[in-house]
């Protein structure tokens, strides 16, 4: 995708309110992005636990109740879950 092209006004004045709210944007756009990184990072921390906490739920179950408890965990759980420690 091409960039957005602005137009550069004629007066000095005007070019000089664009630029400032051009360099305002891209500032903002920047710390948009830095604050969804970090963001995803917590909620995919947040399902490895949850993950985690499936998982040893399931096995005290499992170990309680001596049979097969579904639903159980699928295999992506587990693996994000970080099982088998």
């Amino acid at each position: 995708m091409a960039p957005k092209y602005h137009p550069t006004p004629l007066s000095g004045g005007d070019r000089k309110a664009l630029a400032k709210e051009l360099g305002k944007a891209r500032a903002m756009a920047n710390i948009l992005a830095a604050q969804s990184a970090e963001t995803r990072a917590m909620g995919e921390a947040m399902i490895k636990q949850a993950d985690r906490l499936l998982c040893e739920s399931w096995n005290e179950r499992m170990w309680s109740d001596g049979e097969p408890i579904d639903p159980s965990p699928t295999v992506d759980q587990t693996v994000n879950g970080g099982y088998p420690k």
